[in-house]
């Protein structure tokens, strides 16, 4: 019988703030692991192709004060988080979310953070797993200020702030 390792699960859960719905919402998560911090000129590398098969995300609709979070989350086997907490492994996630207001304007908002520590307690009936983080220098905005930035955008066609194929 094959034994199959432990891993922890981390998704990136978001609220809408507002009093009316997203539309056409994508949420995006990646996960990227390294030995030394991100360069400054870092292009946040989206795997969503690879995730979907090619597919473009799944839209959601988040209403007023709801939350949702990001189809796919991020994976970290157990055996890896005495690395992490000791800095020897450096686990960031990143993405974004895209969609358009009720009024049809399109916004964008991205995130990045690195894991800092992961404490885990599986004592009892149902595990208990608390992640601490910071944000990244780079890669948290929203709309004009992700412009600034200069971040390249994920293409696909329909997503909100993307031109369809000509």
């Amino acid at each position: 019988m094959e034994r199959v390792e432990q891993r922890i699960g981390i998704n990136a859960v978001w609220k809408n703030g507002g009093d009316t719905p997203t539309r056409n919402l994508h949420i995006s998560l990646t996960e990227g692991r390294r030995k030394t911090p991100l360069p400054s000129d870092f292009d946040f590398p989206s795997d969503d192709q690879k995730i979907y098969g090619g597919r473009p995300l799944p839209i959601l609709v988040l209403g007023p004060h709801a939350t949702a979070s990001a189809i796919k989350g991020a994976e970290i086997p157990l055996s890896e988080v005495p690395d992490i907490n000791s800095g020897k492994e450096l686990v960031y996630l990143w993405g974004y979310a895209r969609y358009h207001d009720v009024f049809g304007a399109p916004h964008l908002t991205r995130y990045c953070v690195q894991i800092t520590s992961i404490e885990t307690d599986f004592a009892g009936s149902t595990p208990d797993v608390t992640a601490a983080y910071i944000p990244c220098d780079r890669g948290n905005c929203a709309d004009e200020e992700c412009e600034a930035e200069k971040i390249p955008l994920p293409d696909h066609p329909d997503a909100p702030g993307v031109a369809p194929p000509s």
